[in-house]
């Protein structure tokens, strides 16, 4: 009877101790499912959207420089003005936003307003552009140069043009003048002028004086004068052209000075 109860309490013994050791085991901590079923966890792992937006900044990034770039750029092409530096220099357009060479009326017909060769109010052009120049005038200091040389047989011409607008009024009577003083005078070389009037939306009219030639001075100053030019209905302003050209010959030339362009009312009793 003796030897069944230590036999029972052996068994009992044992049955805590088995108990005991299998709380141990299941309480141990097991890993998570998505990590036994991904073994590669530990890699990093890839964000499209992260990689998107880190995309986009760099897109961004890119067209700051880009931009930083073209102002750059333009800031260096504004500092080749002189007008840029020089806090003296005043813009003289007529009317702001008004584009060169078109006023309302005639402005700087003695060309002493303008910087270095070009004239305010003033739109040069052709391959020998007429120049802005202190070495001759009639008044002031400055005149319109005009010096024409072919390269070969290749003709060269030279354009300056004014145009206005508000400065007339139809039926009107006007008179047109200026001073030249002749330097050259090639076999081949034209010069003419015109004065042509337009309406509000800048068509020419009838009524003006065409491209007529004019010789200057020979060494001085002489006028040229047109003394009534009537403006037609519906004129509202008028352009100004001085022409230069040189025929297709070789060595062909032709060289003026031009100043003091005016054109005004004629008033009369």
């Amino acid at each position: 009877m003796k030897m069944m109860r230590s036999y029972f309490k052996n068994i009992i013994q044992l049955s805590f101790v088995g108990c005991f050791l299998i709380s141990l085991v299941s309480c141990e901590p097991k890993p998570a499912n998505n990590e036994q079923e991904n073994p590669k966890d530990d890699l990093p792992v890839e964000h499209p959207v992260k990689e998107e937006k880190a995309q986009e900044i760099i897109e961004t990034k890119d067209q700051t420089e880009e931009v930083t770039q073209k102002e750059d750029d333009l800031e260096e092409d504004i500092s080749s003005d002189p007008s840029y530096k020089d806090p003296s220099y005043k813009d003289r357009s007529p009317v702001p936003g008004r584009p060169p060479g078109r006023g309302k009326g005639l402005i700087n017909g003695d060309f002493e307003d303008g910087r270095d060769r070009f004239a305010d109010g003033w739109s040069p052009g052709g391959p020998q552009p007429p120049r802005r120049s202190d070495q001759e005038a009639h008044s002031g200091k400055h005149s319109i140069h005009v010096k024409l040389l072919n390269e070969g047989p290749q003709h060269q011409e030279g354009l300056l043009k004014q145009m206005t607008f508000d400065s007339v009024v139809p039926g009107k009577t006007y008179s047109f003048s200026f001073w030249a003083k002749q330097v050259d005078h090639g076999v081949s070389y034209v010069q003419e002028y015109e004065v042509k009037w337009i309406d509000v939306r800048d068509q020419a009219l009838a009524g003006g004086t065409g491209l007529t030639g004019y010789k200057g001075g020979e060494g001085k100053w002489a006028e040229i004068k047109v003394p009534e030019i009537v403006a037609p209905p519906n004129a509202n302003g008028f352009e100004i052209t001085f022409r230069c050209v040189t025929g297709a010959v070789d060595k062909g030339s032709g060289e003026v000075y031009i100043d003091n362009v005016s054109i005004s009312e004629v008033k009369k009793d």
